[in-house]
């Protein structure tokens, strides 16, 4: 079938200005509201995690930061800071994660010099965040207190981000939209983007500044993996949205790789909507679905807290390489719903892990943040500890 081009103008009927990006950016930096984000079903979080070290001792450790702006009811909502950091040579843990429903701060900063520069704060029974970002510069200040749930003392961040090249701000997936899992009761829904989500980040944020525990200041710089998720729907009322394993791995060479792999109701993976991305630094990142990468568990480290067992020890299949997962040490948890931090029943393992070649014997060559998220522990398996297990900092 063929056509000719009208006489009466019809190719101003063109549309030439929307479709052309998937998101805007630094607008879409910011936190989201309005439509079908104030209907109440909204999750969205500023992430970070990564590895600084303390100027002075040399120490290496391993920082999770997120922020999460969640929906509670229409117009209205909730904001959860979750913080961890962990010393990968003595292994003191401290974390600590509350909910704070004390109304939101969104202004410009001072002496703001762009409409895209924001400044988000909440402050609430002795914990407080400042997220800040100034778009000339690129640059992030993430600036958090609050009482250590576990590890000891008061906790207070101050540090500064900014992206820089290979890989800047990237999408997450092969169209920048990801599925949260496919809902075990119900439908999603495009026209409303339920169970569904946009979702970029900066896979390499240079970071320095500032982080103290109690009476101890650490002078930190390193780099870290910042991501940014928004969708219509909420984790507290859609049990399959923590029913995943996350993680993203940065190799000694510089190259980069992160994956997502869904589980079902029985707690079998999901490979057919799973995805992944891979890059190095003298090429774009690939993308792809599915059966092509596979997260296999061989060993779990059991919590003496919440009596879970976490799959830390692992094999990763993928087009690029076969590599394995080792702890940097196990104990990793938050047990945020668990007695004596709480009653809920909630609890999530975001840990720092080596990735190993050949072996969980094999030579290291990179580090990984793994996210075992509440849906996906609440009824896994144990899986015996073998011979073969390695030293956790070894």
């Amino acid at each position: 079938m063929s056509s000719s081009p009208s006489p009466n103008g019809s190719a101003q009927r063109l549309e030439t200005t929307s479709a052309h990006a998937l998101y805007t950016l630094p607008a879409d930096h910011r936190w989201h509201a309005g439509g079908i984000y104030d209907t109440g079903e909204l999750e969205e979080w500023h992430y970070w995690t990564g590895y600084v070290t303390d100027q002075a001792t040399g120490d290496e450790y391993g920082l999770f930061y997120n922020v999460f702006h969640e929906g509670v009811s229409p117009g209205q909502f909730q904001h959860r800071p979750y913080f961890s950091l962990g010393n990968l040579k003595t292994h003191q843990f401290v974390w600590t994660a509350g909910t704070l429903t004390a109304p939101l701060s969104a202004t410009a900063p001072p002496q703001s010099t762009s409409r895209d520069d924001f400044q988000y704060s909440v402050s609430q029974s002795g914990t407080s965040f400042t997220t800040t970002y100034r778009a000339q510069a690129d640059a992030w200040n993430l600036r958090f207190t609050s009482p250590a749930k576990s590890g000891g003392g008061t906790i207070t961040m101050d540090l500064r981000a900014k992206t820089r090249t290979p890989y800047g701000y990237t999408p997450m997936t092969p169209y920048g939209v990801e599925n949260e899992n496919t809902p075990w009761t119900g439908k999603g829904d495009p026209q409303t983007m339920r169970s569904l989500s946009y979702y970029y980040g900066s896979p390499k944020q240079d970071v320095s500044g500032t982080i103290k525990v109690g009476s101890s200041t650490l002078n930190v710089s390193g780099s870290l993996w910042y991501e940014h998720q928004w969708g219509n729907f909420l984790v507290s009322k859609q049990p399959w949205g923590t029913a995943y394993i996350w993680s993203a791995i940065q190799f000694d060479n510089g190259s980069i790789f992160t994956f997502r792999q869904w589980y079902d109701q029985q707690n079998k993976p999901l490979l057919n909507i799973g995805r992944y991305m891979y890059g190095t630094p003298n090429a774009n990142p690939e993308y792809g679905f599915g059966e092509a990468v596979v997260f296999e568990p061989l060993q779990t480290w059991k919590s003496s807290v919440t009596g879970r067992n976490y799959p830390v020890y692992a094999r990763l299949t993928t087009p690029y390489g076969t590599w394995y997962y080792t702890p940097i040490f196990e104990s990793y948890e938050m047990p945020i719903g668990y007695e004596p931090y709480g009653t809920s029943g909630i609890t999530l393992y975001e840990g720092a892990s080596y990735v190993r070649k050949d072996s969980l014997n094999g030579e290291i060559i990179g580090k990984a943040f793994l996210e075992l998220p509440n849906t996906l522990t609440k009824t896994f398996g144990a899986l015996p500890s073998s011979s073969a297990q390695p030293t956790p900092s070894s």
